[in-house]
């Protein structure tokens, strides 16, 4: 994840062409989950975007944190633990899916090449790294972890996706296909992608629900639930520089439609067409909550609040924290209860601060020692 890179939400000037399209495109250090930045690579050209992400991956960490802890016997299950499980879930995943879109439409200007190329390498290559490195980690501490391995899941491929690279697989697949939509639609191409998306989920819906052990399930049911929320943000991508000056009020009424969206959740129980309006609804809301609260401010003045510089340190490392959260969150449940520890507010904190910090630290380590390229990061 390179700071010095440029990624701009306008086109590019042209495809990328020739024998070396695909190390062009590594060069050009324009990754998923990475800083949206200005012309000159100083500084992220829409401020809250990279302050959105890292809200979208505090939600993640917190809501694995938050099911590990239920898993594990700290968490019992009942009103609390279902209650904001419920409302985690609903909307966390659909706003990372979003956020990607915002950021997809320059990458269709790509040749086939290296499109495909550049998308293996900053997807697929990390999922099928850490999928082996997380079983190893796991082998070294078989009674305390919630999903024990054995020495043979070594010999398990990437694909299907293991646990929770099912993110990545699926992202994988839908920019594969929305890559193909919107170079073969031109001009219509984001309306396509959006009616495509829906189709997606309403076949996802009437195939896979309650089935999502299928054989088949497992490989492109997340994909199909999930390109909706991706087409809205490619759909909404050319109107995100403006999205920040909707000011307060614009970031209250976001605010207000997150909370009323949950609140049906919880109070309904909506099939899975109705629970999907809502988490559209609630990630919209999130998005101008954070756009509303952030866009309007001078870059300087969003980067002084703790909350703000956080989120921004926390959105540029994203893809190292959604890779190693896991073994850091879990790592300190495991200490906190061999010592002893039972208080749930403890587990909750810490488990989730270290599956935020951990990573950014061994982040900063694998660039001083040039390796974050290789480690996937």
């Amino acid at each position: 994840m390179d700071a010095d890179r440029p990624v701009d939400l306008r086109a590019p000037p042209g495809d990328v062409d020739g024998p070396c399209a695909a190390a062009a495109e590594r060069d050009r250090g324009e990754r998923d989950l990475e800083p949206v930045r200005s012309p000159a690579g100083t500084r992220p050209r829409i401020a809250w975007l990279d302050i959105a992400r890292g809200a979208a991956v505090a939600l993640v960490v917190f809501g694995h944190v938050w099911r590990g802890l239920h898993e594990a016997g700290v968490l019992a299950t009942g009103p609390l633990f279902e209650s904001v499980d419920r409302a985690i879930y609903l909307f966390h995943m659909p706003l990372f899916f979003l956020l990607s879109g915002l950021v997809f439409p320059p990458m269709i200007r790509r040749a086939p090449g290296a499109f495909l190329g550049g998308r293996a390498w900053r997807l697929l290559y990390p999922m099928a790294l850490w999928t082996y490195l997380l079983i190893g980690l796991r082998l070294l501490a078989p009674g305390g972890v919630n999903h024990p391995t054995s020495a043979g899941d070594l010999l398990r491929l990437p694909l299907p996706p293991f646990e929770l690279f099912w993110f990545v697989w699926a992202l994988f697949l839908i920019q594969l296909a929305a890559y193909a939509v919107l170079r073969a639609a031109g001009r219509g191409g984001r309306v396509a992608l959006a009616a495509t998306g829906v189709m997606a989920a309403g076949a996802a819906i009437a195939l896979f629900h309650g089935a999502d052990k299928n054989a088949l399930a497992v490989w492109i049911a997340p994909a199909m639930r999930n390109l909706p929320y991706f087409a809205l943000g490619v759909l909404c991508a050319a109107g995100a520089p403006r999205l920040g000056r909707i000011g307060r009020g614009g970031a209250l009424a976001g605010a207000a439609v997150v909370a009323l969206c949950i609140a049906i959740d919880q109070s309904m129980g909506p099939g899975p067409w109705a629970r999907t309006l809502l988490a559209v609804s609630a990630a919209c809301g999130f998005t101008a909550l954070v756009a509303g609260l952030v866009g309007g401010l001078a870059e300087a003045e969003a980067e002084k609040g703790l909350a703000g510089r956080g989120l921004t340190v926390i959105g540029q490392g994203a893809m190292a924290v959604f890779l190693m959260h896991v073994v850091f969150a879990a790592a300190t449940r495991i200490a906190l209860s061999a010592a002893g520890v039972e208080n749930l507010a403890v587990h909750v904190t810490l488990g989730t601060v270290a599956g935020i910090a951990g990573p950014l630290a061994a982040l900063v380590c694998a660039r001083r020692l040039k390796l974050d390229r290789a480690a996937g990061f």
